[in-house]
């Protein structure tokens, strides 16, 4: 025999789900706004005022030479692959260096010297009520390790 609930309780369980309904939209505007989560993840209200924007990843070698930008088409499939992986985790998680594709490029490439990522994305300026291209750039050195990270202005 299925238990009984009673009235008070579904009533109490249904006010419940409708303050956290109408809450949701406010804290997730929150967490957005703190660790700059992408608004479209966490059944978060903002998708319907916010456009899906893409998450641009530039790399640069620093030689002797002067910079050299490394053209996508020439990265290899294994860098491919983890840069899918660090757009997929840094639209969820915010502001992830990208290590991971730092280092497989690495693997991939041993020749390289130092390594310059640029990380851009599109982000609404409340001030001024429009959107802004932001980023971060990470510097690694030869040895593979970061040795700074930066956000331009």
């Amino acid at each position: 025999m299925a238990p009984v609930v009673s009235s008070a309780a579904k009533a109490r369980i249904a006010a419940f789900a409708l303050v956290g309904l109408a809450l949701w939209p406010l804290a997730h505007r929150l967490l957005v706004m703190r660790f700059e989560l992408d608004p479209w993840r966490y059944w978060g209200f903002a998708m319907y005022c916010y456009p899906k924007t893409d998450l641009r990843v530039g790399f640069t070698e620093l030689s002797d030479a002067g910079p050299e930008r490394l053209a996508p088409s020439a990265l290899p499939e294994s860098v491919e692959r983890e840069l899918r992986r660090f757009r997929h985790a840094r639209r969820a998680r915010g502001s992830l260096p990208p290590d991971a594709v730092a280092q497989s490029l690495r693997d991939a490439r041993p020749d390289l010297g130092d390594l310059r990522i640029e990380v851009r994305t599109l982000r609404f300026d409340v001030a001024s009520a429009r959107f802004r291209e932001v980023g971060d750039e990470y510097l690694y050195r030869g040895s593979g390790r970061r040795t700074a990270s930066a956000r331009p202005r």
